[in-house]
């Protein structure tokens, strides 16, 4: 999940990364926070805290 309006990482950082990723088929989910800043906004939600839970017990967690 990545900020478009951050103004401590560059929002294209995360979008060159993105796309490193899938060059090498690396199992990645990009989710754009549309105006959301730096680590706040739609980041504190309960929806978002679930889906990264559910990714990290689908790709990282055995």
């Amino acid at each position: 999940m990545r900020s478009t309006q951050d103004m401590t990482v560059p929002y294209h950082q995360s979008v060159e990364l993105d796309s490193a990723f899938r060059k090498i088929n690396h199992n990645i989910i990009f989710i754009p926070q549309l105006g959301a800043g730096h680590g706040r906004g739609a980041f504190n939600s309960d929806s978002t805290r679930n889906r990264v839970i559910d990714f990290f017990y689908q790709n990282i967690i055995y």
